[in-house]
């Protein structure tokens, strides 16, 4: 198994959890697009920490086929992203 880290991006805390989640989300859409697009077997896994005074969010994507491990490395090359897309949300 290959896995290769996607995001990893510090956020302040004071932001709900439900838009924090719906950021991670839009973040992730146009990996999700790519899966959809290639078929590729591939699970993307949240983890958390803390870096400095901020925690931080991490994605993994984790592949059992090294070549579509390769493959998504060649169709995103400035990973892991930093920052989190906005809310997707309208008021």
């Amino acid at each position: 198994m290959k896995t290769i880290e996607v995001l990893n991006c510090s956020y302040n805390d004071s932001v709900e959890d439900w838009i924090l989640d719906d950021m991670i989300h839009a973040s992730l859409v146009p990996f999700f697009n790519w899966q959809a697009e290639t078929g590729t077997d591939v699970t993307f896994m949240k983890h958390w920490g803390v870096a400095d005074y901020y925690p931080k969010v991490e994605v993994t994507a984790e592949f059992k086929d090294e070549t579509d491990s390769a493959f998504f490395v060649t169709s995103f090359p400035n990973l892991p992203h930093t920052s989190l897309k906005g809310p997707s949300f309208s008021p």
